[in-house]
């Protein structure tokens, strides 16, 4: 890892939950995952969370590493003392997370301006946030819910849904793997990269965006380079710069 401020990351996901450690230049290591397990429950799956991120920081501790600030994305508006459009979980919009962040984590969970409007324009799974020079454009509508339309078709867990459906393999990451070899994972990878990949180009069309960043399990590991290639491949039909 580069030298430099270092942060605790947790990602709360619909399929899986991770935890790492990111440096100042994007670098991440020390990542853990773990599967979600929704059905279990919110409160299950929210204590889940934060052993895996107790996890990570207490194993990059011991190493010499130190982070800094914890940074946690989960899906829909988290508040002091609820959670509005995150209706994936039941009992999740029940939750009091920054609470029971502070508890565990006391000395990483400095809250600033900037920090909570990173957190409204993100979410879980797919979203679309928008922001204009220091203006936060994002809408309730605009958040990745769980059961938005695009979502449910092309977020983690709708498209794991609709592989189930078809049989063998039972997750992304498993056709993923299978494309290489298998034409009908190959055509179901690729028409869910190209579905993200037209939004994406949609948006920065009627946004005039300057800057795209994708986040998620879908960029990390090796489906990186064919989602990102399909995103470049359809923001050069707006003319924007990939």
């Amino acid at each position: 890892m580069t030298a430099g401020p270092a942060v605790l990351a947790l990602d709360i996901g619909a399929t899986k939950l991770a935890a790492g450690i990111g440096s100042a230049d994007g670098e991440m290591t020390r990542v853990l995952t773990v599967p979600t397990h929704a059905s279990a429950g919110a409160e299950s799956v929210l204590a889940r969370s934060l052993e895996l991120a107790q996890d990570v920081h207490a194993r990059a501790a011991a190493a010499g590493a130190q982070a800094e600030a914890l940074g946690v994305s989960t899906m829909g508006y988290t508040h002091s003392d609820r959670v509005e459009l995150a209706t994936y979980f039941p009992g999740w919009t029940e939750l009091v997370i920054p609470a029971a962040v502070a508890r565990l984590f006391p000395d990483l969970s400095r809250r600033d301006r900037q920090r909570r409007a990173c957190c409204r324009a993100g979410g879980d799974g797919l979203g679309q946030p928008a922001r204009c020079g220091r203006r936060d454009l994002s809408e309730p509508r605009m958040a990745a819910d769980g059961i938005g339309p695009f979502e449910a078709w092309f977020g983690g867990a709708g498209a794991a849904t609709r592989v189930a459906d078809q049989g063998p393999p039972a997750s992304v990451a498993a056709t993923f793997e299978l494309a290489e070899t298998d034409a009908a994972a190959r055509e179901f990878i690729d028409a869910l990269w190209t579905g993200i990949a037209v939004m994406t180009a949609n948006l920065c069309t009627a946004l005039n965006s300057s800057v795209v960043a994708l986040g998620g399990g879908y960029v990390r590991d090796g489906a990186n380079a064919s989602l990102l290639g399909a995103v470049a491949l359809a923001l050069a039909y707006t003319g924007a710069p990939a």
